[in-house]
Formats: structure tokens, sequence, C-alpha cells
């Protein structure tokens, strides 16, 4: 299965940096190191400013190198079924990229090699 798998990102914000994902995916190979899902928006407080809001703060994914071996169809990073608020960042990404479909929207890649 996937090294990092976001299910429902509930608040967004998460920060994932500065790591090295590889060896993922190896029985099944269907989706990426990181894979993550959305199905529905969460109600939720903002931790700092603690207004109320439906839409999730930006996850940042962020210096990572990743080897997507094994045939992972995902790539490197796969963003499925709704994905939403994804900030996709100067990764170093070996035998894959981004997969961004199954709907959901806001999700940003730049700077990836």
């Amino acid at each position: 299965r996937a090294m990092v798998n976001f299910n429902d990102g509930l608040g967004g914000g998460h920060d994932l940096g500065h790591n090295l994902l590889f060896n993922s995916c190896r029985e099944s190979s269907d989706h990426g190191a990181f894979n993550s899902w959305d199905r529905q928006p969460y109600v939720t407080r903002h931790p700092f400013n603690g207004t109320i809001s439906a839409q999730p703060d930006y996850s940042r994914l962020h210096h990572n190198f990743i080897v997507a071996n094994y045939a992972a169809n995902g790539g490197c990073f796969d963003n499925d079924d709704g994905s939403s608020f994804y900030l996709e960042q100067f990764n170093f990404c070996v035998y894959g990229g981004v997969k961004s479909n199954f709907e959901g929207h806001n999700k940003r890649a730049s700077g990836n090699l």
C-alpha cells in the first residue's frame, strides 16, 4: 500500500516535507507512494483564528525524494476520489509524477522534478 495516506483531508493544513519514500505499493501497485482521497467536506474550526468553515487549508507536500517503483500506477503522488486543496512543491520524483483525477479541485504542482 501507500507509504503515506491522507483519508478525508479533514481541515487540511498538513505539512509533509523532507522525506525519503520508496518501495511502496509492492503487492497491489494500485496507487502512488502518497495517496489521498476526500469524498465530502467537513465543517471544522480553524486552529489559529477560530473561524468555522467547510473549506480546508491547503496541505503542503514539499521537498520529498520519492521513488515510485513496483509499477505504482499513481506515480509519486496519487490524489484520488475528490482530493482537494493540495500544494505539491519541489519534490524529486523517480518513475512517476502527480496523478490528479477523479474530480477534486485546487491541486497545484510546481517546482517538481
